[in-house]
């Protein structure tokens, strides 16, 4: 039985359903790919002092010891060293012009992982690509392209010799 509520007085019920049906909202279009959070459009390390820099926004970043790695939204991929407290770049792959080429991105980085000991570096795509590299010198190893969609990786978890992924999207 409803009673009329006045006007000091509030419906816990209608407001949990509203808080209930935004978060649907937004599951969805995460799900759908329709959600973009801006992390950031410099990566920076404080202790370092110096900004590192990519001509387009960086996408994301994985770190093993005194490496970390960067993917970017023009499909490069660099690895980047902070030993002595200087970012050195290492290495810089550069997105590949032939879609015969299974060497490495097409389109956009989105995501990277790396494996617990530090041997390989995952990386994935809006080429619906998923890219296996060998740390120590940054040589393509291995390119999966079953995806149906663009690959926007949560999780990757290295149990060698397999690699597994969890995404957002269905294989």
């Amino acid at each position: 039985m409803r009673t009329k509520l006045v006007a000091t007085e509030f419906d816990a019920e209608e407001i949990d359903r509203d808080i209930i049906a935004q978060r649907l909202q937004e599951d969805v279009a995460e799900s759908k790919g329709k959600v973009y959070k801006h992390i950031a459009s410099k990566l920076f390390l404080s202790t370092i002092g110096k900004p590192i820099h990519h001509r387009h926004p960086v996408a994301c970043v994985a770190q093993h010891a005194a490496n970390f790695y960067t993917g970017s939204k023009d499909g490069v991929i660099e690895k980047w060293s902070i030993k002595d407290n200087k970012p050195v770049r290492l290495v810089r792959i550069d997105r590949q012009r032939n879609k015969n080429d299974l060497s490495g991105h097409l389109d956009d980085v989105l995501s990277l992982a790396i494996s617990g000991d530090g041997k390989f570096l995952a990386t994935a795509g809006q080429d619906k690509r998923i890219c296996i590299w060998d740390t120590a010198s940054m040589n393509h190893l291995k390119t999966f392209t079953q995806h149906r969609g663009p690959v926007m990786v949560r999780t990757a978890v290295f149990i060698p010799p397999s690699l597994f992924s969890f995404t957002n999207r269905v294989l």
